[in-house]
């Protein structure tokens, strides 16, 4: 018989009687028992449809004679005009949410709902996302492994028999084809047992790096350029000795800051703002390098060669680098489909399922896909104090909540004198690495090249971003 659409999928039963020749992608399989007994299977049959596979308009392929994207002028970067209460209309009374409750069973309600304001959620869910639900078939533990697995579950009946039907969502991004699953057994399983706190070992390498630091004696031991060594009450400029680009600059905490993590609001405030007009600099001196890029990587499993806060300055002629780029031709992609702009739509989006927390005219969204675990996208309409205040107070929630101490921090922008076409605002991505002494911290081939466990929940990690404003604004 043909297939139909799974967006059409109208019962449960479509679900599990499909032709056993259609692909994983085509179906949730789930065992026909007793959903008491199986509340994996009974959040999915509670949801019927998870599966969506919105078969968008095609990109029309206008392309420049060099063969890239031909960019169009996009409606500029928007605020919602409604809250995150307006959306609440859209959810039921007893909405929880948890990653299980919002993307399986509350889309579900979504999707029925005859309010248009809910309703245009929904569209606007499914042109941006592709998010479906699946259980795990039963697992037969031999007895000696049963007792290791009850032990790393805490002797949890609950746990135990979820592990036989584990409800694993996943989360890819239509554009980017960035793809997220979550499953919250899967933090449960057993890893090498970490030595010390995230917090002493930072600490320890900070005490154990500072008297043999370049960046502390920047003057005699590191490089300059054209650019000089401009000195501020927060930073000073070096010119990075291996370079990425025709301009790639630094700029380095004064002593006798060393500390990686350790900083005040007005501090690290300050040092952003610097990392961001000397960025600005290089664009005025070589007007063709109109591509700001900012990073910061803490502590060295990213490849920093220094413990000490280092921010890294370049800027590109052509384009962005890599996935910011790749971000932009999403944009396009969405426009040409939609009409809108991509980063107004993921405000909405995160605006509605509660996973957004502000500061002044900036934003911090909890991603529901990305590059890695407790990531979280910041936006506004240029980079400005309150982008650097929300950022920080982004990194005290993983300093207090997470016990999470390795990050990387990236941050681009179009120049409002460089946006005829396609211009982001300012938008900064930040994501965890792990923690920093354990063996799990380096990215595997998995998150590399196929998709990204998340262990936390991005609705834990958006609570933990208010906590951090209420705590240190």
């Amino acid at each position: 018989m043909p297939a139909p659409s799974p967006g059409c999928l109208q019962s449960f039963s479509q679900l599990t009687d499909l032709p056993p020749s259609w692909s994983t992608g085509e179906r949730i399989r789930l065992r026909a028992e007793d959903p008491g007994s199986n509340p994996a299977a009974a959040m999915v049959d509670a949801a019927r449809i998870t599966a969506w596979d919105l078969e968008l308009p095609s990109v029309p392929q206008q392309a420049t004679e060099n063969g890239k994207l031909q960019y169009s002028v996009w409606p500029a970067f928007s605020y919602p005009n409604h809250s995150a209460e307006d959306f609440h209309k859209c959810w039921s009374s007893d909405v929880t949410f948890k990653v299980e409750d919002m993307l399986v069973r509350q889309l579900e309600g979504l999707r029925s709902s005859q309010q248009s304001l809910c309703s245009h959620l929904m569209s606007s869910i499914e042109s941006t996302y592709r998010i479906s639900a699946r259980s795990s078939t039963e697992l037969r533990l031999p007895p000696v492994f049963a007792a290791l697995v009850h032990t790393w579950l805490g002797n949890d009946s609950a746990l135990v028999r979820e592990l036989h039907h584990q409800l694993v969502v996943h989360v890819s991004q239509r554009m980017t084809g960035e793809h997220v699953v979550y499953n919250h057994l899967r933090g449960r399983r057993p890893t090498p047992p970490v030595l010390e706190s995230a917090q002493t070992l930072v600490n320890r390498l900070s005490l154990q790096t500072w008297r043999a630091c370049n960046f502390c004696n920047a003057r005699q031991r590191t490089a300059s350029d054209s650019f000089l060594r401009h000195e501020t009450n927060a930073s000073i400029r070096v010119s990075n000795a291996f370079k990425l680009e025709r301009w790639h600059l630094m700029v380095v905490t004064r002593p006798p800051h060393h500390h990686p993590t350790n900083f005040s609001r007005s501090l690290y405030t300050a040092f952003l703002s610097d990392a961001v007009a000397l960025a600005l600099e290089i664009i005025e001196v070589e007007p063709t390098m109109r591509y700001p890029h900012i990073a910061w990587d803490t502590l060295p499993r990213a490849g920093a060669s220094q413990v000490h806060p280092h921010i890294h300055v370049l800027a590109s002629p052509h384009a962005f680098y890599g996935h910011t780029e790749l971000l932009r031709e999403a944009g396009e992609i969405h426009y040409r489909n939609t009409g809108g702009n991509l980063f107004s739509t993921l405000l909405e989006i995160h605006t509605a399922l509660n996973l957004t927390a502000h500061h002044g005219n900036a934003a911090a969204l909890a991603m529901l896909s990305g590059k890695g675990d407790l990531e979280v996208m910041l936006l506004s309409d240029s980079p400005n104090d309150d982008l650097y205040n929300l950022l920080y107070f982004v990194t005290k929630a993983y300093h207090d909540s997470f016990q999470q101490y390795c990050y990387s921090m990236v941050l681009s922008w179009t120049r409002p004198e460089d946006a005829s076409v396609a211009a982001l605002p300012a938008v900064a991505r930040i994501v965890g690495r792990g923690q920093c002494g354990s063996s799990t911290s380096d990215r595997s081939s998995f998150e590399l090249f196929q998709a990204v466990y998340r262990q936390h929940d991005p609705w834990q990690l958006i609570q933990a971003v208010r906590e951090a404003i209420h705590k240190y604004a």
